[in-house]
């Protein structure tokens, strides 16, 4: 990573003679992009302004090939270090220099004064809180034990004062899932098996069901109060799990979820898009005097929901009531005097839609709105089962306050006066708690606005934003605009290139902070109001040396008559006229906007990167999979062809493509999605699966291979979910509707694959790596053409080096055997049959 002294941009009088020439130079010089380049990437992560403004704390993830760990999902922070600029400019200091012992540092929260700087870290082989103190530079640990990722959260330690805060430790001597999830089973299968082997000692374990769970006779978790300046501890609170750890604005009380119960599935219900563990809400004293007391009366609180009033004397969540065993669940207010009591009935369901969570905000008046669904039917198809937002109160009847919008905006920001902003239809809206009609704040603005992207989340610090900073989507690029809540007036908010997004903001010292991975590299921008920005982060500049496929957008009709966009990436050395082998990276589901996916960039370190492909010669055709919405019982296999095949058409009627040299390819859903193609046409001509899914009957109650070895397999239900209710869309266990099981799994339909098929998957895959073993051995039996790749160790996505390098150089030959021109042959002209 180049670190920049201060700097600012200079341009020159033929700005596009210069770009031209620098373009054609690079490009001379350009080579095609290999699998080790994605292991030199560096990545930008968190950034944090001190409460002043006046210091800017941000993240660089080293690459892959500077540091690795098994810890895939510590999502690279495990390679991370903190660095620190002044927002004024000037040279960037690296606090944490983690490179030395391979450790990571990450996920930086300033104390309230600004003198401390809280931490994770992985340094002495577990996730640990560690504190930097900015009057000594020292830098230290403040836990002994382990540090749960997942308790924690994404918003880190919760600061109380300038040298008091909380944190969630784990039972002595444990690592959290996030570090031990891949190799756990591993490390206990070569504790367990020596013992078989010799005899002496049993090695069973007994799994129950239909027992009730008492989670207090597990290994207890314990939040601590922390005084980082002695280095006091005391324990607040104890229990197996912690979620939602939030200071109350008067910072007198800390409110969290506390686990109580282990979810037993209902049998005659779905299960719900919710994890395992279920949540009662607690509270302890900011001061970390007196232990956490548990709030009565309340159960099976949504993650994500609990939320403080204003003034902090009460907090709401959506959870239920122990005495109401009631389907649709409320909206809770709690005092912190004590007591909850509804504020929704059967009236509206704040259940969130799937993959997502409960959205409750407070107004500056004490108001509360919850956005949530009208349970009783509607009389105008549109709005049937549209979330709006609602005004809840207890004894009083719920009032839908974004009815006469055509959607409801989401998120919704407070402001001083009572009333809260949002974006949706392309404007601003004002909406008020009283009777009045939501009001359009930008009306006389032409452009449409995508979202609001500053403030991020609701907050009425200083009596809420009176200035908010817009998106509006440009095609492939998003403008920005700084929007004047009083008045309505919008100006362009700049941005140093065309493709830098808003990390953060600053409104005190009116400094932003812009983060960019282009194809020429990765950057971080400090950009105060009325000066050039300042770029304080040059990385991956290696970039400019390789040549990147070029996309194109192209518009089809899919085989039901639906308009659909797909992308292409062309080969490098493209040329007009020319037809290239085309391999179709398919995931069902996937609709195709105005921007290509991540996996189309240079710059990113997925080892699935699209562009490895272009670098080979072939073409990536990235086409649309419409679907039902997840939670929707349909039949997505029988979808499948109906935005694929059109798109291979149009890509071929474009000259783009060879007919005759057409690859298929796919991950995860995708691969359940390569699965089906092939089992439904003979139009490619080779096929590469990866982690998918073929058997959903077997799939459905398979034990997650790398929690196989844990205590309590049982209790992750993901698979079961996913298919009654998540992605797989099957709406029933399996004994209750067996037929959609069947005629939705590939694996039935095995007989018809008639394409040569590389099969792809890791034996830590939580797709159960017997889904790829059943549908190989289906093609063996058969005695058709296959290959299966297996990865020990490995995962959903493959991680490591060397693993990601063979992936690469087999996937190469596997393609190259089948579609590429054989060596007398020359590339296929676009008139040539």
């Amino acid at each position: 990573m180049r670190i920049l002294r201060p700097s600012r941009f200079f341009f020159c009088l033929g700005a596009a003679l210069c770009t031209l020439l620098v373009s054609a130079q690079a490009s001379a010089q350009q080579r095609p992009m290999a699998p080790d380049d994605i292991l030199r990437l560096e990545e930008l992560g968190d950034v944090a302004f001190s409460p002043d403004g006046t210091w800017l704390a941000y993240v660089v993830r080293r690459a892959k090939a500077v540091t690795y760990h098994k810890w895939d999902f510590l999502w690279g922070n495990d390679r991370a270090d903190v660095w620190l600029v002044p927002s004024s400019g000037g040279t960037p200091r690296n606090l944490t220099n983690g490179a030395p012992d391979g450790s990571g540092f990450w996920l930086p929260v300033w104390s309230p004064e600004g003198n401390r700087l809280a931490m994770l870290s992985t340094r002495g082989g577990n996730v640990r809180l560690w504190v930097w103190e900015k009057s000594s530079g020292s830098l230290k640990p403040l836990t002994e034990q382990g540090v749960d990722t997942w308790d924690l959260g994404d918003k880190g330690a919760i600061w109380v004062s300038d040298h008091e805060l909380f944190c969630p430790v784990l039972p002595k001597g444990e690592r959290p899932l996030s570090m031990t999830i891949e190799m756990g089973a591993g490390e206990k299968a070569m504790r367990e098996w020596p013992k078989a082997w010799k005899g002496d000692e049993t090695t069973v374990s007994v799994l129950e069901s239909g027992v009730p769970v008492d989670v207090t006779r597990r290994p207890q978790s314990q939040l601590l109060w922390i005084d980082a300046a002695t280095g006091a501890q005391q324990i607040a609170a104890g229990a197996a799990s912690f979620r939602d750890l939030r200071l109350s604005p008067d910072k007198r009380h800390l409110a969290f979820l506390a686990q109580s119960e282990q979810m037993l599935p209902d049998p005659k219900k779905l299960l719900p898009p919710r994890e395992g563990k279920l949540f009662a809400v607690s509270l302890v004293s900011a001061s970390g005097e007196a232990s956490a007391t548990r709030v009565e009366g309340v159960r099976e609180v949504f993650q994500g929901s609990l939320t403080w009033s204003p003034d902090g004397s009460r907090f709401a969540v959506v959870a239920s009531l122990t005495k109401l065993p009631q389907a649709t669940p409320r909206v809770l207010v709690c005092a912190t005097s004590g007591g909850c009591e509804a504020a929704s009935g059967e009236e509206i369901d704040p259940t969130p839609a799937v993959h997502d969570q409960p959205k409750i905000v407070w107004s500056a008046k004490q108001d509360l709105l919850v956005l949530a669904k009208s349970t009783k039917p509607s009389d105008k198809p549109e709005k049937e089962g549209r979330p709006d937002w609602w005004l809840v109160a207890a004894g009083a009847a719920p009032r839908n306050v974004t009815a006469g919008l055509k959607s409801a905006p989401i998120p919704l920001l407070p402001r001083g006066d009572g009333s809260f902003l949002g974006a949706a239809d392309g404007d601003l809206w004002q909406i008020d708690t009283s009777t009045a009609p939501p009001r359009n704040l930008t009306d006389k603005f032409e452009p449409k606005i995508a979202s609001v992207v500053w403030p991020k989340e609701p907050t009425l610090e200083k009596g809420g934003p009176s200035r908010l900073i817009v998106a509006v989507q440009k095609e492939q690029t998003t403008d920005l605009y700084a929007i004047d809540v009083p008045s309505g007036n919008a100006n362009p908010f700049a941005k140093p290139i065309a493709d830098a997004s808003l990390a953060s903001y600053d409104t005190g010292k009116e400094t932003a902070v812009f983060t960019a991975a282009t194809r020429d590299g990765s950057f971080l921008w400090l950009s105060r109001r009325g000066s050039e920005p300042t770029r304080v982060v040059e990385t991956n500049t290696f970039l400019r040396g390789i040549a990147e496929g070029k996309t194109r957008k192209i518009e089809y009709r899919g085989l039901d008559g639906q308009d659909l966009k797909a992308w292409v990436i062309l080969p490098i050395g493209y040329r007009e006229g020319t037809k290239y082998p085309l391999v179709t990276w398919v995931y069902a589901g996937s609709v195709a906007g105005e921007k290509p996916t991540s996996l189309a960039k240079l710059n990113d370190g997925i080892s699935l990167n699209l562009q490895l492909l272009a670098a080979h010669g072939y073409g990536v055709l990235l086409p649309s999979m419409p679907l039902s919405a997840e939670g929707v019982t349909s039949d997505p296999y029988m979808e499948l062809s109906k935005g694929v095949l059109p798109a291979v058409d149009k890509t071929v009627e474009l000259g783009i493509a060879d007919p005759k040299r057409l690859g298929v390819m796919g991950q995860s859903y995708g691969g359940f999605s390569t699965y089906g193609l092939v089992t439904q046409t003979t139009r490619f001509q080779a096929a590469v699966a990866l982690a998918g899914l073929s058997d959903l009957a077997s799939l459905y109650a398979q034990f997650d291979a790398r929690q196989r070895y844990d205590a309590f397999p049982q209790e992750d239900l993901f698979y079961m979910f996913l298919a009654e209710s998540g992605q797989e869309r099957l709406g029933n266990p399996p004994w209750k509707d067996f037929g959609r099981y069947i005629r939705n799994s590939p694996i039935f339909y095995v007989d018809r694959v008639e394409t040569p098929l590389m099969i792809i998957q890791g034996d830590m895959d939580y797709v159960a790596m017997q889904q790829g073993e059943q549908f190989f051995m289906s093609l063996y039996r058969q005695n058709k053409r296959a290959q299966f790749l297996r990865y020990w160790g490995e995962g959903h996505v493959l991680e490591g080096p060397a693993n990601i390098r063979d992936m690469w150089q087999r996937i190469y030959s596997w393609f190259d055997e089948l579609l590429k021109p054989k060596a007398e042959e020359s590339p296929r002209k676009e008139n040539e049959p």
